[in-house]
């Protein structure tokens, strides 16, 4: 379901979501986590502006954007907005059951639009939907969200829970905007699949590891290239940087021209991790790393150069059609 996370300034808001998202590793006994756990899959989307988005259908949340194609959107300077519908998708497409949302590091226009605005500007908001109004369908769909909600009562309004965090200790309230989750919109989000639509040796050419410097661990260079991982959502140190640039470069090379999406590459990335150990990701001992989550590999995938990657939708052929299920390629 979803949980709103309310409270005044400075009373643990950001801090508990925050717990949450670094719930889902091992910590050591004493770091302030000890009742704190989360799956693994758990993903704290931001907004990533000046982000590359590689050929992402969007149109789950935009029907139309100017001179550009909703369902095959491609830009090395997303915004706010296109940033963070990106990255909810590709979290979803990867495997995400927990969405982690602070409403201080998010695209406002992306959460919610009030009814002020839409008479506003009119026209230009048809087709958009917004985050908190595609939620209760994430939700149907097996997508949990915990939100943080500290300036506006919009994420109060579909809440299926709301905290009040008051001096660090969270409380559950009930509120009188219960009643409009009977109200709220109904939408429905389809989540395209992803996939890999590249070399298998894009990343690695013919070598078996990268050269990665890490100094600075949210702004690693990958055989030359820079990659800025500030706002991917992800505390980094240079060990885990350098496993996922790392663990991505081997996820390309593990892709099957037959695979039907990430689903399929997750389950081949952790039986080789499970079958060769930490050493996978870098066989010659070169350096010191930390072997990633699943879902920090996807969003260096993500953020990459190359490889290059593409949606898939599913069809309804019936297997009879063409033997088993179909997919479109977008």
């Amino acid at each position: 379901g979803i949980t709103a996370v309310a409270g005044a300034p400075y009373h643990g808001k950001s801090t508990l979501v925050s717990a949450i998202a670094a719930g889902g590793s091992d910590h050591a006994p004493g770091d302030g986590r000890e009742r704190v756990v989360a799956i693994a899959s758990a993903v704290a989307v931001q907004a990533d502006d000046g982000r590359r988005i590689k050929d992402q259908d969007v149109s789950a949340f935009f029907a139309r954007l100017p001179g550009a194609r909703a369902r095959r959107f491609s830009t090395d300077r997303a915004s706010g907005a296109t940033s963070m519908a990106a990255s909810v998708l590709q979290a979803c497409a990867a495997g995400c059951r927990l969405l982690l949302v602070d409403e201080d590091s998010a695209a406002s226009n992306f959460l919610s639009i009030d009814a002020g605005m839409r008479r506003l500007l009119g026209r230009s908001l048809t087709g958009i939907t917004t985050l908190l109004e595609a939620l209760p369908a994430l939700a149907a769909k097996g997508v949990s969200t915990v939100i943080v909600a500290g300036s506006s009562t919009a994420s109060l309004a579909v809440a299926d829970t709301t905290l009040v965090m008051d001096h660090f200790q969270p409380r559950t309230v009930a509120h009188r905007l219960a009643r409009a989750r009977a109200r709220r919109i109904r939408s429905v989000v389809n989540v395209p699949e992803r996939l890999v639509a590249d070399a298998p040796d894009c990343i690695l050419g013919p070598r078996h590891f990268l050269d990665i410097h890490a100094l600075e661990p949210e702004r690693p260079i990958v055989a030359g290239v820079a990659l800025d991982l500030r706002r991917s959502g992800w505390e980094l140190d240079a060990a885990l940087a350098r496993g996922a640039c790392a663990a991505a470069a081997w996820c390309a090379r593990l892709v099957d021209a037959g695979d039907p999406g990430l689903a399929m590459l997750r389950l081949r990335y952790e039986a080789f991790i499970a079958e060769r150990g930490p050493c996978a990701l870098d066989p010659f001992h070169t350096t010191i790393l930390v072997v990633p989550p699943w879902q920090l590999v996807v969003s260096v995938l993500e953020r990459m150069p190359r490889p290059y990657m593409r949606c898939v939708r599913r069809t309804r052929k019936t297997d009879a059609d063409r033997g088993g299920t179909s997919t479109a390629a977008r």
